[in-house]
């Protein structure tokens, strides 16, 4: 890749970067995270954060369907409870 499209495209990556950096609706922890993660290898930052990724996704699924099968159960009703 030539320079000058190289270094657009890390200005590009750089400015979601400070846009993500600056909403105030993105959570501390993932600003912290962000932070963190930019001074280091960004090849390690990224084969870190796709593991994480991966790792709560498989977290997630599992409590929605867990979620899901809770709903799915039959409900009594509420006057045979009493």
């Amino acid at each position: 890749m030539p320079a000058m499209k190289c270094n657009e495209a890390l200005a590009h990556a750089d400015r979601g970067i400070a846009c993500v950096l600056s909403d105030p609706a993105v959570s501390d922890w993932l600003k912290a995270a962000l932070r963190a993660q930019l001074r280091r290898d960004p090849v390690d930052a990224v084969a870190d954060a796709a593991m994480l990724q991966q790792l709560l996704a498989v977290r997630c699924d599992a409590i929605l369907a867990a979620d899901q099968r809770l709903a799915e159960e039959p409900q009594l009703p509420f006057d045979l409870l009493l």
